[in-house]
């Protein structure tokens, strides 16, 4: 007998071979509804995981938003008080923050005090010379009543 007559089946490992009958027995029925139960359980236990992370996101989204007020179009009615400068002079430091109550007598803001000393330094010596002036003016008309 040589090798090229023989034949050989081509069943693998993996390949069963099964008879079928024209009728399920009783023991494959309970075998395709036993494997039913655990898809139907996981589908369960996910449609339920899922459900719940949908309900905690909208959840989280609603506390975190429900204070927040959205609108293209609307108009916001708030009291605000113009503050204007009596004197011009640069910012040194701001005592207070967005939104911040403020009582009367507060103090809101310190200004650079450089540019009030040269003024009044320059206001002193103005009246220095006003005073000088007023003196020579008088001793002029000393002068000249005494001729």
């Amino acid at each position: 007998m040589s090798a090229s007559s023989a034949t050989v089946s081509p069943v693998g490992p993996k390949t069963v071979h099964r008879t079928q009958s024209a009728e399920p027995t009783n023991r494959d029925h309970l075998a395709d509804t036993a494997s039913q139960f655990p898809k139907r359980g996981r589908r369960i236990i996910l449609f339920c995981l899922f459900g719940g992370l949908l309900l905690g996101a909208l959840g989280y989204w609603y506390f975190t938003n429900a204070g927040y007020e959205t609108t293209d179009d609307a108009t916001i009615e708030r009291h605000v008080i113009q503050v204007s400068p009596k004197v011009s002079a640069l910012v040194k430091a701001v005592h207070f923050d967005d939104n911040y109550q403020v009582r009367r007598g507060d103090l809101l803001v310190e200004l650079d005090p450089r540019d009030f000393e040269v003024n009044r330094t320059i206001a002193a010596a103005s009246l220095a010379s006003a005073r000088s002036k007023v003196l020579e003016a008088q001793n002029v008309s000393y002068n000249y009543a005494q001729r």
